[in-house]
């Protein structure tokens, strides 16, 4: 394919008819656990991670560099090796006059832009030796003979940048609209390496590509957006989710690569947040413009690419220049929007593709999203093992199209219940302490039950019973300190009663159906299958009640402990119960949200809440009665 060409098709807008081109500078990352491992696969090449960079014939004179390290000085690259030299003169078989020395060598180094290749460069601007008591050594004649062949062996390391380059060629004729050839083509050739400066972590290479200015003509007011169809909201709908298949494929890619749990936690962060913005953007409503994931890439983009660049740090330097490859063409592409609307930017499914094939060249497709659960992505997550799936699964129920926090109406309370005939659920969800609860053996009712007013004495204790055994079983597999199992418990029945008032199914017209929100969320939890996608069996969450509630007693602990806890919320004035209060403003909206509570009089949804938590606490759960007009 002649991808100039294609540059050309693709990129024209970028250009006015005439004028000044604007210059934007993208900065290219080059950390210094980078450099080193350059130098040792350039430089100390020998065993045991050695240069030997000078031996005679006879091997009476011999200069060796070892434990190199890298870091920087007076705005220049400093290189410090331990070094061993010997010097003296070959007589026959024998050495005469040999001299020993022992120390380590400092070398100042100058980054410089190779002429005509995107290559980095070094020279050499100073040096000095240190015995092992840390004092200045060699002078005169010695030292030029040791600097006459250090020197030039450390110059020859090279900061090869052509890849990353070439992959940004690559990339933006796929996300950048464009119609004239002639500009377009000048725009793709103009990218090129501007300068590089010296840092205290590494190199900052700036690349630069020059944008001609947009016609500075008034052309009016745009043209209204026409409606939407029926095909092109679900195109659109179908690019949002291979968003969602590309930052999930990100994120558990770079999981692997990560050095601390800190990371890994800020990653799975940074994937739930997507998400919940996913969900906003899906939510039944008018799409406005044509491209939705390209805000949903920008937002996320500000929080990923700094893990992603502290994600390469000590990877082998093939991973590593993988990444500075990723993080600079996204780091062009947010560049490139903020010079304005004009410049057309699109980021097509292909385009996604390719950004993740940076970083995994022979991914499948990183765009996929499935359903299934995926154990990968909940040992990132700290999450663990998959939840047992119930092998004898309820009748499985249709899905309706009802706000979760709507409130019970009269016409579904005078229906008739349906309870189901069903095992158990004591044995599927938790341990032997729970099954000799009183409603144990009769919880296997809560199938497809429905219940009318004169039915809640019986339905809302077996209710009670499923989501207490829930809580139990998460404190019991996740450890949960003593100190908290109160609270927690309470807090599970407060959520469940703030996102379903007890609910797993309603009654529509003649049928049963899970409860469901317009955004997606399920059962009596109010899981929503797009935000833990992977995490859980999305069909049992739809049918069954006890696992519906096993799944949010686990993400109510992951916000509670990953979250709440961690970020000290119980010291905040209002003390322990801050935890549950904090906990559901990340359950409701994203950990983001985690201390909306605290915002001003805080949110009308956690006012409602703390006053359902208030009731659970002094012993008043049942009150959830109020739900159905009891």
């Amino acid at each position: 394919m002649n991808w100039a060409a294609v540059a050309a098709a693709l990129l024209a807008l970028l250009l006015p008819s005439a004028g000044s081109a604007r210059e934007v500078v993208l900065p290219l990352h080059v950390d210094n656990a980078f450099l080193l491992q350059l130098l040792e696969q350039q430089v100390y090449t020998a065993p045991d991670g050695r240069a030997d960079v000078w031996r005679d014939a006879g091997d009476c004179s011999e200069i060796i560099l070892s434990q190199p390290e890298v870091g920087s000085a007076a705005a220049l690259v400093r290189v410090s090796s331990q070094f061993a030299a010997k010097l003296g003169a070959g007589v026959g078989r024998w050495c005469l006059g040999v001299t020993n020395w022992h120390g380590r060598v400092d070398v100042l180094m100058q980054p410089n832009i190779h002429p005509t290749l995107p290559v980095v460069e070094f020279r050499v601007i100073d040096s000095h030796l240190f015995n092992e008591k840390g004092e200045r050594t060699l002078t005169g004649t010695i030292w030029d003979w040791f600097k006459a062949r250090v020197h030039p062996r450390l110059e020859s390391v090279r900061v090869d940048l052509y890849g990353p380059l070439t992959e940004l060629k690559l990339f933006l004729p796929l996300v950048l609209a464009s119609s004239d050839v002639a500009r377009s083509q000048q725009l793709i050739e103009s990218l090129r390496i501007r300068t590089v400066i010296p840092t205290p972590g590494g190199l900052r290479v700036e690349v630069a590509l020059d944008v001609p200015e947009l016609p500075s003509d008034p052309i009016g007011p745009p043209a209204p957006v026409p409606t939407l169809t029926a095909e092109e909201v679900e195109r659109w709908q179908e690019t949002l989710e291979s968003w969602d298949g590309f930052i999930t494929f990100l994120v558990k890619r770079a999981g692997k690569d990560v050095q601390t749990l800190e990371l890994q936690r800020a990653l799975g962060e940074i994937l739930l947040e997507a998400r919940y913005d996913l969900v906003e953007a899906l939510r039944p409503s008018q799409p406005e413009g044509d491209d939705p994931v390209r805000p949903l890439f920008l937002k996320t983009w500000k929080r990923l690419a700094p893990l992603l660049r502290e994600t390469s740090i000590g990877l082998p330097g093939e991973d590593a220049v993988r990444y500075v490859s990723l993080v600079t063409a996204g780091d062009a592409l947010a560049a490139l929007d903020e010079l304005g609307p004009g410049f057309g930017l699109h980021i097509s499914n292909d385009g996604l593709r390719r950004l993740a094939r940076m970083v995994e060249p022979f991914a499948p497709d990183p765009t996929a999203h499935g359903s299934e659960v995926d154990p990968e992505l909940r040992r990132l997550m700290g999450f663990g093992d998959p939840l047992p799936v119930p092998t004898h699964r309820p009748t499985p129920v249709a899905e309706p199209d009802l706000e979760a926090e709507e409130v019970i109406d009269e016409e579904i309370l005078e229906d008739e219940p349906t309870p189901g005939v069903l095992e158990p659920l004591s044995r599927f969800l938790w341990p032997a302490a729970y099954a000799a609860e009183p409603f144990a053996n009769d919880v296997a009712r809560l199938d497809r039950w429905v219940p009318k007013r004169d039915e809640l004495d019986d339905y809302l204790p077996l209710v009670r019973t499923v989501l207490r055994g829930a809580a139990q079983q998460t404190k019991a597999e996740k450890k949960l300190p003593q100190q908290w199992h109160g609270l927690f418990s309470n807090m599970v029945l407060s959520t469940a009663w703030k996102e379903s008032c007890w609910r797993q199914f309603i009654r529509k017209g003649k049928g049963i159906e899970t409860i469901r929100s317009s955004a997606g969320a399920l059962g009596i939890m109010q899981i929503n299958a797009r935000v833990w996608r992977g995490l859980y069996d999305v069909e049992a969450l739809r049918d069954d009640i006890s696992y519906n509630a096993r799944a949010g007693t686990e993400i109510l602990y992951h916000y509670m402990i990953d979250y709440a806890v961690r970020k000290k919320e119980h010291e905040q004035p209002g003390g322990i119960d801050n935890l549950a209060r904090a906990t559901y403003s990340a359950y409701n909206a994203g950990p983001g949200r985690l201390s909306r509570y605290r915002q001003g009089k805080g949110h009308a949804i956690d006012r409602a809440y703390w006053d359902m938590y208030a009731q659970v606490k002094a012993g008043n759960e049942l009150a959830v009665a109020s739900c159905f007009g009891v």
